[in-house]
């Protein structure tokens, strides 16, 4: 449904004729991340999507999620009833990556193995800003959207994350790249100006009550 407003946001930023996008880098498959990529593959035409090797059969291959095996009831039960994307992707517009792997853009964009919300899922570095984007290994939305609109950082929904635990191990993981960043981005937050990344650690490692 955001297609074109993507692309009319994306144009407002490629003001020079000769712009263009080389990499659409892709933190996991479920079918928000993914939905407006074959719209911007064939408007870009010499450009791929990045994404990890672990989540390409989802999204090159059509692999379901519900084949996923889970350490949650949660999602055991809800991946039954969950929208399952139907977007795929030819092999040879996607380029494969894992961490420490080089590429064109390493020198401004770092890959981070973020998995758990998704088997594949990843979180992408900024070097030059020292910000990241982390998909949904992290949310920052309203926990009770009916009554507040007040953001409130937790982890990824329970009902659509394969593997609880790992997806817990991401969070601090990330909480650990410190040095490297200041600023966290995570998805379906409004806020143009992210989160800082000490706000996560305490969200991971509360203070103790004692």
């Amino acid at each position: 449904m955001q297609v074109e407003t993507l692309l009319k946001a994306i144009d407002q930023v490629l003001t020079h004729e000769k712009d263009s996008i080389r990499f659409i880098c892709i933190t996991h498959a479920h079918i928000d991340h993914t939905g407006a990529a074959p719209a911007l593959l064939e408007k870009y035409p010499g450009s791929k999507v990045v994404i990890h090797e672990d989540e390409k059969p989802f999204i090159c291959d059509g692999k379901s999620f519900r084949s996923c095996t889970s350490d949650t009831w949660t999602f055991t039960i809800f991946k039954h009833f969950s929208h399952e994307s139907s977007v795929k992707l030819p092999h040879d517009r996607t380029l494969t990556l894992r961490d420490g792997d080089k590429w064109e853009f390493e020198h401004v964009l770092k890959l981070v193995e973020t998995q758990g919300h998704t088997p594949g899922s990843v979180s992408y570095l900024h070097i030059p800003s020292r910000s990241i984007m982390v998909g949904d290994a992290i949310m920052n939305i309203a926990a009770y959207p009916m009554l507040s609109k007040i953001p409130c950082i937790s982890g990824p929904l329970a009902m659509s994350t394969c593997h609880w635990g790992n997806a817990m191990k991401a969070i601090e993981k990330i909480t650990t790249l410190k040095d490297e960043v200041d600023t966290v981005f995570p998805a379906h937050d409004y806020n143009p100006d992210g989160i800082h990344i000490q706000k996560v650690h305490e969200f991971h490692f509360p203070p103790s009550s004692l």
